[in-house]
């Protein structure tokens, strides 16, 4: 057989493959598709995805359903996440956990950056730094001067070890050149209980319940940790503006498929998900929770991966500096 001949044969074969793909694309979905989610049903991740979940289904003419998997830190979703079948019929929505796991776990089963096929970034949630309604401090500098004043003596509370507050709260450390001893309790209501109650010096916590608590006087919010003030607690100064401007530190809620997912899918899927969230309804219900959307430029797929990659740089070194381990 000539080589022209086995050139042309090969030249088909592809054609074919390039227009099955395509046919599979244009048809996609066609049934029921799955989205896994590391978390438990009722938090805010869980809120964020059955929210866009029931916008998909609508816009895609077919059931998107949320199948939680919590536990280990979001690690039993993503592991089988990572191991689904690439045909689009099951995503996966995870929480900037991710991009911490990577140092709080020595043997992860997946690789979150190489496993997974970035379809968009959904939504942010900032932090509140919280002190009792009694404290001397009423602002991050006003707590960095007071910490300073009594070493070895100021705690701060987290909702478990290796938690976003837990390696934001030692970055801070670093950052204002104070000490504090890590208390880690079982949630963010319990460790919002014990700064009212004066058991904890502070805290760093989810912003909605904090801001509900600083409006009752029970605690005081003296910074928040996005980029921006936010929409909950405008008075309030960013630790940025407080002093600190290279500090971030925000919960994020991201939109995946196992890698090898064709880009025709990828593409259809990051699409669905930009008209939902900017829908005007489901945009305020999420602003109403607290999220903030992020801008449209930002809702890429590479946007996303790109995001995802500086969390993980990002966060290694500072949680292997202060030695934290996932419980």
């Amino acid at each position: 057989m000539s080589t022209s001949i086995l050139i042309c044969r090969a030249f088909l074969i592809s054609l074919t493959v390039v227009f099955t793909w395509d046919a599979y694309a244009q048809a996609y979905p066609n049934k029921t598709v799955r989205i896994i989610l590391g978390a438990a049903p009722g938090g805010n991740t869980d809120t964020v995805a059955r929210a866009v979940a029931a916008q998909l289904s609508t816009a895609m003419g077919q059931p998107f359903v949320i199948e939680n998997r919590p536990g280990a830190a979001g690690n039993i979703g993503a592991d089988l996440a990572a191991k689904a079948a690439p045909d689009g019929y099951t995503l996966f929505i995870p929480s900037s956990v991710i991009a911490a796991n990577v140092s709080l776990y020595s043997n992860l089963s997946y690789d979150p950056v190489k496993d997974f096929a970035p379809i968009s970034e959904l939504t942010t949630d900032d932090f509140g730094i919280i002190v009792p309604a009694s404290s001397p401090a009423n602002t991050l500098a006003e707590f960095i001067a007071y910490a300073k004043s009594k070493p070895g003596s100021i705690t701060y509370a987290t909702s478990g070890s290796g938690q976003a507050a837990h390696y934001g709260m030692e970055w801070l450390k670093k950052l204002g050149g104070f000490e504090a001893r890590h208390i880690p309790y079982n949630g963010n209501a319990p460790q919002i209980t014990a700064v009212i109650s004066g058991t904890v010096d502070t805290a760093i916590v989810t912003l909605p319940g904090a801001a509900a608590q600083a409006k009752s006087g029970k605690l005081k919010i003296i910074a928040t940790t996005g980029r921006k003030r936010s929409g909950l607690t405008p008075n309030v100064p960013t630790v940025m503006e407080s002093g600190f401007p290279d500090y971030e530190l925000t919960t994020w809620v991201g939109f995946m498929a196992p890698a090898r997912t064709p880009k025709e899918i990828i593409t259809k899927l990051n699409a669905a998900a930009v008209a939902a969230l900017t829908d005007p309804a489901l945009r305020q219900r999420l602003i109403d929770m607290g999220q903030e959307i992020p801008a449209r430029e930002q809702l890429t797929p590479e946007a996303f991966a790109a995001f995802q990659k500086a969390e993980i740089e990002k966060w290694w070194p500072i949680i292997r500096a202060a030695n934290i381990k996932a419980e």
